[in-house]
């Protein structure tokens, strides 16, 4: 079953930014593409800002809240997330595919979803962030912890470090059923991974790309969806 690409100090409080207005667009098509009815089960965001894709995410895949698993390194961001939503399940560490305590880039000016365990190639952090420590944990250890056995739809949106996230999953990549990532084409962070890298990974890893959108229609960063193939044998059988 093949799928057609859609195209289409002082800290500051979180304020809510709507940067993910066509999330739910895409989402749409893309289980439209399914051919058979998908039943999500939980949803996993890591790198989360303020919860509300997370939320939406839920909203639309009629996921209850205590279903609804939130990793946030930011801790400016992880406590806005826990009084916005008090009954998802957020953890204050940043996904990584080692465990230490690690450095970490804390915006708390302006946009505080652009915090990054990486450093970035430009200034852009100079005046905006401080360096603080967060204890990261591998994905497959995290979900492990949480019995989660499967994961309906993650979305995955680290700043730089996308592919270090997924690698952290291990052999439980296989159980996650869609994937939303946002990936840069050209190195923004120092030392990253570029969409080429995760495309790569992704499929000897036997997910399927469904979704393609450049942010903005600019060529430095993309955001796509990606779906386990077995998931989309299901669909075959289906039909």
């Amino acid at each position: 079953m093949r799928f057609r690409i859609f195209k289409k100090n002082n800290k500051q409080d979180v304020k809510i930014e709507h940067s993910s207005d066509n999330l739910i667009t895409s989402i749409i098509e893309v289980v439209k593409g399914l051919g058979f009815i998908f039943n999500c089960g939980n949803v996993l965001e890591i790198g989360s800002r303020d919860g509300n894709d997370a939320n939406r995410i839920a909203t639309y895949f009629k996921v209850e809240p205590s279903k609804v698993f939130i990793v946030e390194a930011n801790p400016n961001c992880f406590k806005f997330i826990k009084k916005q939503f008090p009954k998802f399940d957020v953890l204050h560490k940043a996904v990584f595919n080692v465990e230490l305590t690690l450095s970490f880039n804390n915006v708390f000016k302006e946009n505080i979803g652009t915090s990054s365990l990486l450093d970035r190639n430009d200034n852009f952090y100079d005046d905006k962030s401080e360096k603080i420590f967060v204890d990261s944990i591998r994905a497959d250890n995290y979900l492990n912890s949480k019995d989660i056995k499967t994961i309906g739809f993650c979305k995955i949106d680290v700043e730089g470090a996308t592919l270090e996230v997924l690698e952290s999953f291990g052999n439980r990549i296989a159980d996650i059923q869609m994937l939303h990532l946002e990936c840069e084409h050209v190195e923004i962070w120092k030392g990253q991974n570029l969409y080429g890298d995760i495309e790569k990974f992704l499929i000897s890893n036997n997910f399927e790309r469904a979704f393609f959108e450049f942010v903005g229609g600019v060529e430095r960063q993309s955001d796509s969806i990606w779906i386990n193939q077995s998931l989309l044998k299901l669909g075959s059988n289906a039909t």
